[in-house]
């Protein structure tokens, strides 16, 4: 606009992100909070807060990272591209079972309808033609409707949208700590990691070993 050159620019700092104290509920709170969820999302926020995963790692879940012989969850791409193995607690294995069992009719109904494949991360799709259909590879909690796949020309169901969860159950989360009157930053709303932020601090509030803690 100016027509002039500007030339090499030095000593130029990328703004740094303001850090925030996050909401760690207490686990009577927490307990309020998942007594007024119901359904999947009960379900869901349950092993946000019991095995410390985040909202999008819960969400991912599919059935072949859930090892009910061991008690324990794997996290494929979790923070850091990383995979880790974290602990399932022995509360939640009855009613996941139930839920899996449910699903499993869901899968098979979908089937029926020639729309029960799902993405496969990378290029597995190419290297194993029916695994997207297979019973191992969906997700723990599924989308309420079908989408279309415009690469691939097929209708899939893809995991539950975090938006939805959020929706669903964080204004009883907000509710909780407006009857307990707690003090909160103007204008803040409770997010999902303040439950696993709870479930990584209650273990030391108790004096107890995390892993203890939820196995029997």
């Amino acid at each position: 606009m100016l027509q002039k050159e500007i030339g090499f620019v030095q000593d130029i700092h990328c703004a740094k992100k303001p850090v925030r104290v996050p909401v760690v509920l207490t686990s009577d709170e927490a307990m309020r909070v998942l007594r007024l969820l119901e359904g999947k999302y009960r379900l869901a926020a349950s092993l946000m807060y019991g095995s410390g995963l985040r909202l999008l790692e819960c969400l991912r879940l599919r059935v072949q990272d859930v090892d009910f012989d061991y008690l324990q969850l794997t996290v494929r791409d979790g923070k850091g591209q990383k995979d880790r193995k974290t602990m399932l607690p022995v509360q939640m294995v009855s009613p996941l079972k139930e839920h899996l069992r449910q699903r499993k009719i869901m899968h098979d109904q979908d089937l029926a309808r020639d729309c029960g494949s799902v993405k496969l991360p990378g290029a597995l799709n190419r290297k194993y033609a029916n695994a997207a259909c297979d019973w191992r590879w969906q997700y723990v909690f599924p989308a309420t409707s079908h989408f279309f796949d415009p690469l691939d020309k097929v209708h899939r169901r893809h995991h539950l949208h975090e938006s939805a969860m959020q929706r669903s159950g964080w204004l009883c989360a907000n509710q909780v700590l407006q009857n307990g009157q707690r003090a909160t930053r103007c204008g803040t709303v409770l997010q999902p990691i303040c439950l696993k932020m709870d479930m990584t601090f209650a273990p030391f509030k108790s004096y107890l070993d995390m892993r203890t803690s939820v196995r029997p």
